[in-house]
């Protein structure tokens, strides 16, 4: 007999596991986090989760299934569909509130609709997960998850997000990967009133007018767009749109290589910005730096791997406001920076 700690706990949880039971639980308080995949790789037995759902029930789970790693174990395969038959008995179970699936090659449209019908799960990570297509994430459609992360989940479409936009009170959605999505989603969802954090990555598909749609998003305040296809210049309209007109708090524009000092100048007059990343945008000089440090009320600004100078990033100091500075792996920096900018310990530097 042996007992393990089991992620992370409001205070401890022990489990004694014998070779005549699969699994006993003695709880001295709430569980808080399931891991699946941690019990997995410590009992290597084919556990029966629905058995510890039943003797702990309604406790608030948050469960974590195993993904890809686990599955290319030996002793995982010889197992197979165990985990297909524990899931749906855990979707069903009144005290999960969020699934972790990330990597679950075994999650299909078919489980996922049987999870949609637990009223009780308000977030789903199903990143990776590569069987599922419009038909199981419209089945969440029905649903009453407000946090869902759907990246790179190649196989969706405008047809699934436009569904979920129109009828799910949604207030986080990942959508990095999905390579075909079009204009229309990002439509959709610029009318979905209740979403405050949006994560997409601009393919051919999507063009300046679905980033100005979202600009008029009355409750969006975090938007992550990460821009590997910026097609020439025409998305600096799109970006700009952004400036004017969103309340946005944190934008992301990370490795958007053709971003220009125009995009950044009219991000600075936003009164509303207060984090803004954008490393590795190597087209920028230190006239976005001059115009961040006077007119933005930026608290956080990441401008790693940028091919800024001494001047633009100690003109930073003269923002009042900025408390966090990244600049790592800016090359063109020198000492004359960071001695500047220790002089003034209201920015903490992050090199």
């Amino acid at each position: 007999m042996c007992s393990f700690p089991l992620g992370k706990l409001a205070h401890r949880v022990k489990y004694l596991i014998s070779k005549s039971e699969v699994i006993k639980a003695k709880c001295e308080s709430y569980l808080q986090l399931l891991d699946i995949q941690t019990i997995s790789r410590q009992i290597k037995v084919p556990i029966k989760f629905f058995e510890l759902a039943q003797k702990i029930p309604n406790m608030g789970w948050r469960v974590i299934c195993p993904g890809q790693a686990l599955e290319e174990t030996e002793w995982a395969r010889q197992y197979k569909g165990i985990f297909e038959v524990s899931l749906e008995v855990l979707a069903s179970s009144s005290g999960i509130y969020s699934l972790y699936a990330k990597g679950c090659n075994e999650l299909t449209d078919e489980i996922l609709t049987e999870i949609a019908k637990n009223p009780h799960i308000r977030s789903l990570i199903l990143s990776k997960c590569e069987k599922l297509s419009d038909v199981g994430v419209m089945a969440l459609a029905n649903s009453n998850v407000s946090h869902l992360d759907l990246s790179w989940c190649g196989n969706l479409t405008d047809k699934s997000i436009t569904v979920l936009a129109q009828r799910l009170n949604l207030t986080f959605l990942d959508l990095r990967g999905c390579k075909d999505l079009t204009d229309a989603s990002l439509l959709a969802l610029a009318n979905h009133q209740t979403l405050v954090e949006l994560n997409v990555i601009i393919t051919p598909k999507i063009t300046c007018e679905g980033i100005k749609a979202l600009a008029h998003h009355a409750n969006l305040r975090r938007l992550h767009l990460h821009l590997s296809y910026f097609n020439d210049f025409l998305f600096a309209e799109g970006i700009i749109e952004l400036a004017k007109y969103a309340k946005l708090t944190h934008l992301e524009l990370n490795f958007c290589t053709k971003l220009t000092d125009q995009c950044v100048i009219a991000l600075a007059q936003n009164p509303f910005l207060t984090h803004l990343e954008i490393s590795d945008c190597k087209m920028l000089t230190d006239e976005s730096l001059f115009a961040l440090a006077k007119d933005s009320n930026l608290i956080s600004l990441n401008v790693s791997g940028c091919d800024f100078t001494d001047e633009g990033i100690i003109e930073l100091r003269n923002n009042l406001t900025l408390k966090y500075l990244n600049i790592w792996a800016c090359s063109k920096l020198t000492k004359r920076s960071f001695e500047a900018l220790k002089q003034h310990p209201h920015i903490t530097l992050i090199s």
